[in-house]
């Protein structure tokens, strides 16, 4: 995971946190609690953090889901194109167009 400054999570849009309405200022988006997803290691981080506050009682059940959902769209939207685990290569298209026949 990268690692953000003071200054860098200010910087931030709000749409870049879990919970955006908590992060409407600069001033908001450097206190805690917040989440901040800006790239994959972040997301992962707000998921298992969140996890962990909303056992403890410190996130309601619909916060923690919006932080998950925001998360998971991250993480998704990162691995777009298929690849094989062997190789680590795209998958080449399998569908192959079907040969005419001459009579």
């Amino acid at each position: 995971m990268s690692t953000l400054t003071a200054k860098q999570r200010a910087n931030l849009r709000p749409k870049d946190f879990g919970l955006p309405e908590r992060a409407r200022t600069p001033a908001a988006r450097k206190e805690t609690g917040n989440y901040p997803i800006p790239d994959r290691g972040h997301a992962i981080s707000a998921i298992r953090r969140s996890a962990r506050e909303y056992e403890r009682g410190n996130l309601t059940k619909d916060e923690h889901d919006r932080i998950q959902r925001k998360a998971e769209k991250k993480l998704r939207k990162k691995d777009t194109s298929p690849k094989t685990k062997a190789t680590g290569k795209k998958q080449k298209s399998t569908s192959k167009k079907k040969a005419k026949k001459k009579s």
